[in-house]
């Protein structure tokens, strides 16, 4: 083994003594040997702190730190500033690696030479044969088209020269830590890859962390905080103005997201928290929909308009159960459907949009 780790491999660890276990033995198992270990026990009330230290007192990889509960954000960030390894990779505690996943995710890295690599990942108690991967082999990030990755921070590879570079942690007093986390690396990304390869195994838990999130409005509303955590990345590294249309693309995937569980109270309060965040875009958002009736403070109208529009922003209104009018947005193309016909065509080049009507340009 080198001096510096191929791979610093990061564990949060909370009250999972059931599943530590076959986390750690799928990362000590893994073909790629020159990784590290790093897990942070986050004030578990359980065993799970024992378990750790009796696998580091045999495994010499497997280093182990503890704190006072304060969340995964906080835990990540422990384990970040002691990494050494040149690539950063995640695991949940109750999750597990595939034996292949850090050599075949560091090959990508070192053979590629791509900012980042994803992989995607597969349900220990139901493998389907679906692929969450939309864009598979090399790809190129246009600074005004984010990419589509619909896979989380668990399935990504980064590299730890541009963490710290950029002195991207994880924001430590709200949920979506790793919304925020993501988002701000990816922008400063030019390339990635796309391994579509299911290399992570996901076990789903009705109590784990994610799942009660879904079920919390306080934390949901947390994605408010992530999306105003990212604007003040962009505009600190001067990336606003390049980054704009991404950004905003962004924000409206996060505001369909968050109101689909938000209460009517709390939309109430996210509505206005989001004006505050689009005043610097004042007078600019025509290609926005959603984020317009936000910024002219059209409630009700955002509020009917929100509830057409699925994750992917595709909105749809219907009539006698005959979908009407539908607008499907793929990538930086918008698709204008009426009576299922595709008559318009919107798509974004540089800064500017190309409108379609029947396949002819209009402007």
């Amino acid at each position: 083994m080198t001096n510096q780790p191929l791979i610093s491999v990061i564990i949060p660890v909370y009250n999972t003594e059931k599943y530590i276990s076959d986390c750690l033995n799928s990362l000590i198992s893994q073909t790629e040997k020159n990784i590290e270990i790093l897990t942070v026990d986050d004030g578990s009330t359980d065993n799970s702190l024992k378990i750790l230290q009796q696998y580091a007192a045999s495994h010499p990889n497997v280093k182990v730190f503890s704190q006072k509960n304060s969340g995964p954000g906080v835990a990540r960030n422990l384990a970040l500033r002691k990494a050494k390894g040149k690539y950063i990779m995640f695991c949940d505690s109750d999750d597990m690696y595939k034996p292949t996943m850090c050599q075949e995710m560091a090959q990508i890295m070192e053979n590629k030479r791509v900012d980042f690599a994803i992989c995607d990942m597969e349900g220990m108690e139901n493998k389907t044969a679906t692929s969450n991967i939309r864009q598979k082999g090399f790809q190129i990030i246009n600074p005004n088209l984010f990419p589509e990755i619909a896979v989380g921070i668990i399935c990504f590879i980064f590299r730890t020269d541009v963490l710290r570079k950029y002195d991207i942690l994880f924001p430590p007093s709200f949920y979506a830590e790793d919304v925020a986390f993501i988002y701000k690396y990816i922008f400063i990304s030019r390339q990635f890859f796309a391994l579509d390869k299911k290399l992570y195994i996901l076990r789903h838990r009705a109590d784990s962390l994610t799942q009660s999130l879904t079920k919390n409005n306080s934390k949901i509303m947390s994605n408010l905080c992530a999306i105003e955590e990212i604007f003040v990345f962009l505009k600190q590294n001067q990336l606003l103005k390049i980054c704009r249309d991404s950004y905003l693309k962004m924000m409206e995937k996060l505001v369909i997201g968050s109101f689909a569980y938000l209460s009517d109270e709390n939309k109430k309060t996210a509505f206005i928290a989001l004006q505050k965040i689009l005043k610097p875009f004042s007078g600019k958002l025509e290609n926005f929909k959603l984020l317009s009736l936000i910024e002219s403070g059209k409630e009700k109208q955002f509020l009917r308009y929100v509830k057409t529009c699925n994750m992917s922003g595709t909105s749809k209104i219907k009539f006698c159960g005959l979908t009407i009018f539908k607008v499907k947005n793929k990538g930086d193309i918008q698709i204008y459907y009426i009576l299922g016909l595709p008559l318009f065509k919107s798509v974004f080049c540089g800064q500017k949009r190309q409108r379609y009507f029947l396949g002819i340009r209009m402007s």
